[in-house]
């Protein structure tokens, strides 16, 4: 019988840190080709959009779906896992706590990857909303960093932010006065806005760090300085296919000349050293995160095993 799971019974199931390995292990199959991953379709509707995000992993047996809406109201989610081996639906559950978690951690991951040596060096936040928390988490969990900075342009948010964080985390966790004093030495850059103009200028980034833009997949926003990607020693996305419909501020830099697809690189093919990643302490990496529908039914699969194993949720009629 299938399965149902509330967010809450997520919660009792999955950390941080346990996402952070699924995540690895499935970036690394995904190189040896057992992954298959589409774009996220968009249905806009007056007042809102629909999103479906398809994948599936092929030695595991399972396919599945995120779908989830967003309206001014919020969003909502839902995970549905079927098995390939003709057992049809294993699960439906809350999608909400694993896009979070699975949002940080991917920013967590690519932060350890792509910053090698330096990748527990101090660290800047350009965003202090609801997003930026599991980011935060997801860094400090995958790179041990203990300096982390905080900037927003709202001093009251930041600073709100900040103390929360520390408090959650604990590890230094600190607004910053200014863009220039979090930027100062970070090893990593984090931005997670939804600004429509750049938060991150080319000119702020500086030889050997590292850049993850994970706050935008819209073509008419932009938190990144198109000269950033021309300026880039390597620019690395979660999926090329999907980046290609997504990443707006890639297909900007594009049109302006700044930057062709040949010079992006999956994030899997350098977890399966099909690809190089940081070769010099002194390389600038930028890397475009938008979420992919892999992420969400990986984490998804251990979930529902680990809630079958402990008689954890719902079990649906047939």
């Amino acid at each position: 019988m299938a399965l149902y799971l509330t967010e809450g019974e997520i919660s009792q199931l999955l950390t941080m840190d346990e996402t952070l390995a699924i995540l690895d292990e499935m970036f690394q199959a995904r190189a040896r080709g057992e992954i298959v991953n589409k774009p996220r379709v968009r249905v806009a509707y007056p007042g809102g959009n629909y999103n479906l995000m398809p994948a599936g992993w092929t030695t595991h047996g399972i396919v599945g779906h995120k779908t989830y809406t967003v309206t001014p109201k919020g969003a909502s989610f839902q995970i549905v896992l079927y098995g390939t081996d003709g057992s049809g639906l294993l699960a439906v559950m809350g999608g909400g706590r694993i896009s979070g978690l699975r949002t940080g951690a991917a920013t967590g991951y690519a932060a350890k990857l792509l910053a090698g040596a330096a990748s527990g060096g101090p660290v800047a936040v350009i965003g202090a909303g609801f997003q930026a928390t599991m980011q935060v988490n997801g860094v400090v969990a995958a790179t041990g960093a203990t300096d982390v900075r905080i900037w927003s342009r709202t001093q009251e948010k930041r600073e709100a932010f900040a103390t929360r964080m520390a408090e959650s985390t604990g590890v230094g966790v600190r607004a910053a006065a200014s863009a220039e004093e979090a930027l100062d030495g970070a090893a990593v850059i984090v931005t997670i806005t939804a600004s429509a103009d750049p938060v991150l200028m080319a000119d702020q980034v500086k030889p050997g760090q590292t850049v993850i833009a994970a706050g935008i997949n819209s073509w008419w926003k932009g938190e990144i300085d198109p000269a950033l990607y021309e300026k880039a020693d390597l620019v690395v996305v979660d999926d090329i296919d999907n980046a290609k419909v997504e990443a707006g501020e890639i297909m900007r830099a594009g049109e302006l000349g700044r930057i062709s697809w040949d010079r992006v690189v999956a994030i899997h093919d350098i977890s399966g050293g099909l690809r190089a990643g940081r070769t010099r302490a002194d390389q600038i990496i930028v890397c475009n995160l938008q979420g992919i529908g892999i992420e969400d039914v990986a984490v998804a699969e251990v979930v529902y095993r680990k809630a079958k194993e402990r008689g954890i949720g719902l079990e649906l009629p047939a």
